[in-house]
């Protein structure tokens, strides 16, 4: 099952994909969004992932669970 089915990520997918609780992925979720330039309460989307972890887009969006 593909953990980023759409462009927005949710600070529970962000749990899933750094293998940390929930609470811990809220506080990455600002520090991106901080990051990028992006108000706090602003949406973090895929593009802002792999600019932070400078990883290719396309690996998110093959990136599966085991669920």
């Amino acid at each position: 099952m593909l953990l980023f089915e759409n462009t927005i990520v949710t600070a529970h997918q962000l749990s899933i994909f750094l293998n940390c609780h929930e609470k811990t992925a809220r506080k990455y979720y600002r520090i991106i969004l901080k990051h990028v330039g992006k108000s706090s309460k602003a949406f973090l989307v895929l593009e802002d992932l792999s600019d932070y972890y400078e990883i290719p887009l396309k690996h998110f969006k093959e990136f599966k669970t085991h669920k």
